[in-house]
């Protein structure tokens, strides 16, 4: 896949996240995708997460 297509593979993901339409990540995340971003920070909470 060329830089461009990737590009534009993102904006597609995006897009269709900002329509609403869930039902289009079906085909553009792979089925075992796994999602390796820490968990969000919550200054002033004990463990740093949402409780």
């Amino acid at each position: 896949m060329s830089t461009e297509e990737n590009k534009q593979l993102v904006r597609r993901f995006y897009q269709e996240i900002d329509a609403g339409n869930i039902d289009a990540l079906d085909e553009l995340v792979a089925e075992d995708y796994q999602d390796h971003s820490p968990p969000p920070f919550f200054p002033g909470s004990e463990r740093g997460v949402r409780d």
